[in-house]
This record gives structure tokens, C-alpha cells and sequence, in this order.
């Protein structure tokens, strides 16, 4: 809305009719939008006479008074057909459409608001913007693939089938209202006034979904991505893009959880890549069991029987070491996050942390090419015997 020089207060008699020049002066309003609500009828000005030399429109006050409703409805967006409607309506019914009105806005405001977010949110995972609108940052649903080969993952998708139809109207219910209040969060617009819903939909989930101890990040993603009931559900309250942005407002929240919890650990990687590399990559070995039991990438005994093995959990604590790393060194979003200030780890300490996990990383990649090349040369080896003329 561009700002306008705001005309100076005058005082009127009831009597008195103004010119449309007079009323241009006195509301800012322009001849030509003055026009505009006259010939669609918001406006019905009377005329001087048809004798008079001019015919000139006359406004009363009431029709200021008018025009002043207009003007805010107008500022308000209500289109001039609503605007048409709502003019003679009685008091209480223009009040509770100016309401309704403004309940539309704020639900605008946050759904722009999540627009922008969105696209720093598939800069620090990685990916291509229109392709993340529409499916998600590939980075994660490659990291998901892995939570869909698991027996949780088919328990939780079978439990969601078998919802009866009242049991799914009593969990619908409640998931509504937690999403609506995502939608239009109270008090601040800061991501502090977020956190109270996202909490509650964990809890929803950890009650009438899957165990969120087990399933993790990763668990959100998979069903919220592969599970139309809920994505139905959950659009249908909060617009097309409700999906995605729960699925964005749940990761900042993994990773603020985070960094705040495992501050201590990652420091002390970071303390003891500069002193002591063993020690260092010892104690990245638990901050990758760490990363992995939050994300939901859980490493039994025997990681060959598992989905995920030692190799797939570095590389997921390198990526998600990643996004940390990436929020902190954005100012606008660590402020935006944790106004607060709960936040204490520092971005510097993230990259050395990091950098351990990627040589441990780099070590077992290397063990492999060798165990794979001595396997190779003991075939060889084995083959150039059997076919040797002095067998």
C-alpha cells in the first residue's frame, strides 16, 4: 500500500455539501477513484441542478463518512462487490467481516512468510527450489528411502489404514487445531511462536502414528511424504502448501533441538580435532550415533541386517552436521529460530566436527577399496594357480 500525505483534519457542518475538489483535499482520495466508486455505486453524490452552470457533484457528510469505510475496506482488500455488500450492512455484520478479513491476512502474512523460509530451507539441505515446492529437497527423501524399507515404516502405514471412522474423526479433530495454530500462530512471528504447535504435533504423532524415539526425523518425512490421509488432512486445513511447511517447521526444530542438546559433544570433537585425532574421531563415533538415533537411522549390532549401515550414518551426520552449520552462519535465520538466544553453539565448531566425521568417513571408504582390491588380487591370485601348467 504506498503511503499518501495524510490531509489535514477538518471540521465540517452537517449541512455543508462539498465539491469534488473539496473532498480530494480533505481525504486524498483522487477524482478519479471518486468517479470510480460513482459509477458502480458505492457513492451517490448529489448535483448542484441541472440549471446550475455546471452540474457540479455535492457530497454530504454522510457520504464522507462513507467514502472513510471505503477507503478501509479498499486498504483491506475486500473487493468493490464486497465492498458493495457490506456497506449497508448493520454494524455488527461489518465488524465481523472486517474480522473474518483480517483472520484471511494473517493467514497470507504467515503462508508468505513460510514462502520465503522454504527457500532458504532447500538452499542449506541442498536441492533445486520449484522441484523442493512441489516434492521436497531430494537430499532428504534419498535419507528417507532408507526409513521406508523398515519394518516401523510399514507398521506405521498399515495402523494408518486401519483407522475406523470414528477413531479418524476424533485424531482429524485434534490434528486440525494444532495445524491451524501453525497457520496462524500467536503472538510473535518469530519461529518461538511455532514451537508450542510443532511440540503438540509430536506429541500427536508419538500417540497416534508412530513412537517418535524410534521413527525420527526421518520418520516424519517418509508417511508425511507417502501417506495421502494425512497430507489430505492436513492441506485441507491448512492450504495446499500446509504440508510442506510442516515438514520444513519440523526440521528447523530437529536441528535448533540439536544444536542445543549435543552442544557439549560437538565442542568436544572440535576441541580434540586440534589436539588428539583419535580421541577426536572416538568421540565422533558417538556423535554419529547421535545424529543417527534423532534422524531415526538406527544402528543394531549388526549393522549388515540393518537398512542402515556404518557408512550410511556418517553420511547422513556429515550432511545433517551440514545443515547446522549452514543455519548458524546465517544471522538472519539464527535469529529468526532462537530469538532467545538458546542456541550457544557456534558454526566454527560445527565445521571442525564435520571434518572429523568425513575423515572417519574417508577412512572406512578407504578400508573398503582395500578389502575389495585384496579380495580381487586373492581371486586372481587363486585363478593364476589353478590354470599354472606346474599344478
Amino acid at each position: 500500500m504506498v503511503a499518501k500525505k495524510r490531509p489535514a483534519k477538518t471540521i465540517i457542518r452537517r449541512d455543508r455539501l462539498l465539491t469534488v475538489g473539496e473532498v480530494e483535499k480533505l481525504t486524498g482520495v483522487t477524482r478519479a477513484m471518486l468517479r470510480d466508486y460513482d459509477e458502480k455505486g458505492l457513492l451517490c453524490p448529489r448535483r448542484s441542478g441541472e440549471d446550475a452552470a455546471n452540474n457540479r457533484k455535492l457530497y454530504s457528510l454522510e457520504d464522507i463518512e462513507r467514502l472513510k469505510r471505503i477507503v478501509a475496506l479498499r486498504a483491506y482488500e475486500f473487493s468493490l462487490r464486497e465492498i458493495r455488500d457490506l456497506l449497508d450492512k448493520e454494524e455488527a455484520d461489518f465488524f465481523a467481516a472486517l474480522n473474518r478479513k483480517l483472520v484471511d491476512l494473517r493467514r497470507r502474512e504467515q503462508h508468505l512468510r513460510s514462502l520465503v523460509l522454504f527457500a532458504k530451507y532447500v538452499r542449506i539441505v541442498g536441492g533445486e527450489l520449484f522441484e523442493g515446492l512441489v516434492t521436497g529437497p531430494e537430499a532428504l527423501d534419498l535419507y528417507a528411502d532408507k526409513a521406508r524399507t523398515t519394518a516401523l515404516y510399514t507398521q506405521t502405514i498399515n495402523r494408518i489404514r486401519r483407522y475406523g471412522k470414528e477413531e479418524k474423526a476424533h485424531l482429524f479433530a485434534e490434528l486440525s487445531r494444532i495445524v491451524e495454530a501453525m497457520v496462524l500462530p500467536e503472538g510473535s512471528t518469530d519461529f518461538d511462536a511455532l514451537e508450542g504447535p510443532i511440540e503438540r504435533f509430536v506429541m500427536w504423532w508419538d500417540t497416534y502414528v508412530e513412537p517418535v524415539e524410534d521413527a525420527g526425523y526421518l520418520g516424519f518425512w517418509a508417511v508425511l511424504e507417502d501417506n495421502t490421509v494425512l497430507v489430505s488432512e492436513i492441506q485441507r486445513v491448512g492450504g495446499e502448501f500446509a504440508s510442506g511447511s510442516l515438514q520444513m517447521y519440523l526440521f528447523f526444530y530437529w536441528m535448533k533441538r540439536f544444536a542445543i542438546e549435543e552442544r557439549e559433544l560437538v565442542e568436544t570433537v572440535a576441541a580434540y580435532a586440534e589436539t588428539d585425532v583419535i580421541a577426536a574421531l572416538a568421540q565422533a563415533d558417538k556423535l554419529v550415533r547421535r545424529v543417527a538415533r534423532r534422524m531415526g537411522a538406527h544402528l543394531p549390532d549388526d549393522v549388515n541386517a540393518a537398512p542402515w549401515k556404518r557408512d550410511d550414518a556418517y553420511e547422513l551426520a556429515y550432511s545433517v552436521l551440514g545443515y547446522v552449520k549452514g543455519i548458524l552462519e546465517d544471522e538472519e535465520m539464527t535469529l529468526y529460530l532462537d530469538k532467545a538466544g538458546a542456541v550457544k553453539l557456534r558454526g566454527c565448531d560445527v565445521a571442525r566436527a564435520r571434518e572429523v566425521v568425513n575423515l572417519r568417513l574417508g577412512e572406512d571408504k578407504l578400508a573398503c577399496e582395500r578389502c575389495y582390491v585384496g579380495e580381487i588380487t586373492e581371486e586372481l591370485d587363486h585363478m593364476h594357480k589353478d590354470s599354472s601348467p606346474f599344478r
